[in-house]
């Protein structure tokens, strides 16, 4: 199993969608592959969208910028979502836990510019008694609705 792994709690943790390109507006539908080699009972799983946009923009006034670059970065899109409770895992055993997220519709779609660029991912987490005990990130590209619906209808035919 890929994704993400922490050695202290011998635990793996795998972010699975059908596919890494959604539309804005879409729900988000995939599994958290959840694996430990030692008894262990969970009490939180966790899915996060998030989203930054990165800008690095020339500076033309060296008396006043430490960098040849400004970097301009913000996150855009910050939503947690609480997608399973308290689990017990047993050694060895593969769990599978299903979850759903909505990308906001007025969410901007992925770009590469310039200066300027968008990223996205989902990043998974898994706590017990209010420590992580594994996280996993998977990168994602959002495209707007018009744009995603008609790539996917070519798709079909």
């Amino acid at each position: 199993m890929q994704g993400g792994y922490n050695r202290k709690r011998n635990m793996e943790l795998a972010i699975k969608l059908q596919s890494p390109v959604f539309g804005t507006g879409e729900t988000i539908k995939g599994f958290l592959n959840l694996k430990t080699k030692v008894n262990i009972e969970v009490d939180e799983v966790r899915v996060e969208l998030l989203g930054y946009e990165i800008i690095k923009a020339p500076c033309f006034d060296p008396k006043k910028c430490p960098t040849p670059m400004i970097d301009l970065s913000t996150k855009i899109v910050d939503l947690k979502k609480r997608v399973g409770g308290s689990v017990k895992l047993v050694a060895d055993q593969l769990e599978k836990i299903p979850f759903e997220i909505l990308i906001p519709p007025t969410t901007p779609p992925t770009y590469i510019g310039k200066y300027a660029k968008t990223a996205f991912k989902l990043k998974a987490l898994i706590y017990s008694k209010g420590e992580l005990l594994a996280i996993d990130e998977a990168p994602i590209k959002l495209f707007d609705c018009e744009t995603y619906c008609r790539l996917v209808s070519e798709q079909r035919t």
